[in-house]
């Protein structure tokens, strides 16, 4: 019998993560990034900032999309060493309207995984190459969180998914953790609050 893949939505998750207050983004790219490609050796560059560094590093690679990949792995690897065992697995493009010929957008999504989870990101751009840089920050945003939050991306563990409910909702206001999971912790508070009285 075939065990099937758990894959992680990672760019849903991370839409909730980023409307949370008080989350800051690991890292962010200063500009975009600069890419030459002579259909040879394509080389990418970058600039990543984080809160006490600035990065500015340049990579080639075997197609734009492995350039992109190289450059941000070189810089954040050296701040965030999970980075070093992220792979991307797969990659895959398409166009949302046909109709507009070369200038339709095109939704970009790569595969990541770090040998335990595997997660995806999608993210769209008239521009096949920038939806491409995109995905691969959010990808490696991921990883990033991730692993500051509880040591480590999981599936489908039961412990670990109660602890990224809790950051992800918050521990006070109305929103529903994954499987009610928040909303019965909430009850239980509650019913513990009533039990002892107002302080």
């Amino acid at each position: 019998m075939k065990k099937s893949l758990n894959i992680i939505d990672a760019t849903k998750e991370l839409n909730i993560i980023r409307s949370q207050k008080g989350y800051k983004s690991p890292f962010k790219a200063v500009g975009t990034y600069r890419l030459i490609d002579d259909g040879l050796r394509p080389e990418a560059t970058v600039i990543i900032k984080t809160e006490k560094r600035q990065m500015h590093e340049a990579s080639t690679g075997k197609g734009p999309v492995d350039a992109l990949a190289n450059v941000l792995t070189k810089s954040l690897s050296s701040i965030f060493p999970v980075i070093k065992g992220v792979k991307l697995v797969d990659f895959s493009s398409r166009i949302h309207d046909s109709r507009a010929g070369t200038a339709a957008k095109v939704e970009v999504n790569i595969i990541f995984t770090d040998g335990d989870a595997i997660w995806s990101v999608v993210a769209i751009s008239e521009n096949i190459n920038m939806a491409s840089f995109m995905a691969l920050l959010d990808g490696f945003e991921y990883a990033i969180f991730s692993k500051s939050l509880y040591g480590g991306i999981v599936g489908n563990d039961v412990i670990n998914r109660n602890r990224r409910d809790t950051f992800l909702f918050g521990r006070s206001g109305g929103w529903r953790g994954r499987d009610g999971l928040y909303e019965r912790r909430r009850k239980n508070t509650r019913r513990t609050q009533g039990s002892h009285g107002s302080t």
